[in-house]
C-alpha cells in the first residue's frame, strides 16, 4: 500500500474544486466536532469557503477556538485479497489546517455565495448574483489554509 505525498498545486487545487463535500474538523472544551459541509476553494486567496446557519454548534466552537482541520477525500476503489488483511483502498486525500473566520461584510458574504451557488448549480451562468441582502439570512466562514497536505494510496 504505497502513500505518495502530492506536491504539485495544480493538482491539489482541481480535486478540491471539483470535489462537492468536505469535513470540517473543530474543538472546542476538548470534544472534537465534525461536520461535513459544501465548500468552495480560492485557490488565488489560499482560501476555503462555507456557509451556515448564524447560529449552531459550529458557530460556537469556532468563536471559542478558531484553530480547524478540513478533510477533502475520494475513494478511487476498495482492492480486495484472498486475505482481509491485505484488503486495501485507493484514495486521494487533502487535509488543510488553518484558521476560520465569520466574515462581515456583507458585500463578500454574498460573492462567496454566489460563488458556492455557481459551484452546486447545473446551470452556472443562469443563476443571478446573490445580494447583500440575501447574504445576510446566513453565516460565511472563511478558512485562511496554514498547511496542506495531499495524499495518495497508490497501487504498487
Amino acid at each position: 500500500m504505497p502513500k505518495v505525498w502530492i506536491d504539485d498545486e495544480s493538482i491539489i487545487r482541481d480535486f478540491l474544486q471539483k470535489q462537492a463535500v468536505g469535513v470540517l474538523g473543530l474543538a472546542g472544551n476538548g470534544v472534537p466536532y465534525c461536520i461535513p459541509v459544501n465548500f468552495v476553494y480560492h485557490a488565488d486567496l489560499n482560501r476555503i469557503y462555507l456557509h451556515s446557519s448564524n447560529t449552531g454548534q459550529k458557530m460556537e466552537v469556532i468563536a471559542e477556538n478558531p484553530d480547524v482541520t478540513f478533510l477533502v477525500y475520494e475513494v478511487e476503489k476498495l482492492v480486495t485479497a484472498d486475505q482481509p488483511c491485505n484488503f486495501a483502498m485507493r484514495y486521494l486525500s487533502v487535509v488543510v489546517r488553518g484558521q476560520a473566520r465569520v466574515l462581515e461584510d456583507p458585500n463578500k458574504k454574498a460573492e462567496v455565495l454566489t460563488m458556492l451557488a455557481r459551484k452546486y448549480s447545473n446551470k452556472p451562468g443562469a443563476l443571478p448574483t446573490v445580494t447583500p441582502l440575501q447574504a445576510d439570512a446566513v453565516a460565511v466562514i472563511e478558512i485562511s489554509i496554514d498547511q496542506i497536505h495531499c495524499k495518495r494510496n497508490v497501487d504498487p
